[in-house]
């Protein structure tokens, strides 16, 4: 799906967004935001419960979105729990995966690394050498140079 505005605010594209799927029988679970350009809703009709990201950017002094439902696999996985919990999610590969990242991206949220550990980002090899503020700095064990990262996207190297 491609991107449809346009908008004067993100406010009227939320109301905008909630409107049109209460407009086609649906249900809105619960809905939150994780950043100014992102918000999730939880959605219910008939037997079936979703998420739903609505992505968000500004152009040109106007504001355009893209929704994108957990069975296309959004790429991002910042949803609240809560809002996963309230839902069954689509009997789909894409879904099932996306939702097992999502768990993923939270537990590796609370994960706590130590100068000299071993991780991996998209599976890379990396070490991890400072820590900056929230996020952390780590080596690359392929060529050399340091990153920023945060703990959401490393695991332990096992």
């Amino acid at each position: 799906m491609g991107w449809t505005g346009e908008f004067d605010s993100a406010k009227e594209i939320r109301e905008t967004v909630i409107k049109d799927w209460e407009a086609s029988g649906y249900t809105i679970l619960d809905s939150a935001s994780t950043a100014w350009s992102k918000f999730w809703i939880a959605l219910a009709k008939d037997n079936e419960s979703f998420i739903v990201l609505v992505s968000i950017e500004k152009r040109e002094g106007k504001f355009w979105f893209k929704d994108i439902s957990e069975e296309e696999h959004p790429y991002t996985y910042s949803c609240p729990l809560d809002l996963l919990k309230k839902t069954k999610g689509i009997d789909s590969d894409d879904s099932r995966e996306w939702r097992k990242n999502v768990f993923q991206f939270h537990a590796n949220k609370c994960e706590k690394y130590e100068l000299g550990d071993e991780v991996l980002v998209y599976d890379k090899a990396y070490i991890v050498t400072g820590r900056i503020k929230k996020s952390y700095e780590i080596l690359s064990m392929e060529n050399g140079k340091k990153y920023k990262c945060g703990a959401s996207k490393m695991r332990r190297k096992v």
